[in-house]
């Protein structure tokens, strides 16, 4: 029987006053390695979801966190997701 191995996607989106929303992604894989993109103003995060999915990774938490100032100047939203898929036993 196999072990579990997982992974985690961080999304992170800011906007401010007069400015575009910013998006960037951090991937953390098993293996300890890490990568990073800023996607810019335009972010779909049910295709990094689906693409994660057809590797066999398989969603198992969403957890949101968001910070919007009483003056409304400024929107920060974080958002990990957790996966998990099979891994081998050696």
């Amino acid at each position: 029987m196999g072990i579990w191995e997982y992974a985690q996607l961080s999304v992170t989106s800011s906007w401010a006053e007069n400015t575009d929303w910013n998006h960037s992604t951090i991937w953390i894989w098993p293996d300890k390695t890490s990568s990073s993109e800023s996607i810019g103003n335009t972010l779909h995060v049910c295709k990094l979801l689906n693409a994660a999915g057809s590797d066999g990774w398989e969603l198992t938490s969403a957890v949101k966190s968001e910070v919007y100032p009483s003056n409304n100047n400024f929107w920060h939203i974080n958002s990990i997701y957790t996966f998990k898929r099979q891994g081998s036993s050696s």
